[in-house]
């Protein structure tokens, strides 16, 4: 009987060894898992804070083409204006001269304007590739 107890308690004690590296490789896949989680959660915050960037790039974007658009129709308003006074007033040199400088400032402005919305262009290309760049780590398998 006492060899029986003696056998009995070598299995619980088998048991509880397998039990204790069970729980450690439950606790381990744990943490790991919450690691994977907290990265996971980490990247849709810097993907937020992207697209929120997006959203403020696609803006001012928006804003500097609706500039372009009231520059153009003012340029096309102007060029209308210049052009009835010369037909009108073919002798007056100095008012057509006039025109033409106001004609070159809006022009001026304009090409500025379009450049600065080349430069927003290109910072939402390069931020678009980084939201790409994010995009790709999220794989399921």
């Amino acid at each position: 009987m006492a060899e029986g107890s003696a056998q009995s308690a070598r299995d619980i004690k088998v048991l509880i060894e397998e039990i204790r590296r069970d729980t450690d490789a439950a606790v381990t896949s744990m943490i790991e898992q919450s690691s994977i989680i907290n990265s996971g959660a980490s990247q849709v915050d810097e993907a937020g804070s992207i697209f929120m960037k997006i959203q403020s790039a696609f803006s001012k974007v928006t804003t500097k083409v609706e500039g372009i658009s009231t520059q153009t129709e003012e340029l096309a308003q102007q060029s209308e204006n210049a052009v009835q006074e010369v037909e009108t007033a073919k002798n007056d040199t100095e008012l057509v001269k006039d025109r033409a400088k106001m004609i070159t400032k809006v022009a001026t402005a304009q090409m500025e304007v379009m450049e600065e919305t080349a430069r927003f262009v290109r910072e939402l290309s390069a931020l678009a590739i980084k939201m790409g760049e994010l995009a790709a780590r999220f794989k399921v398998n």
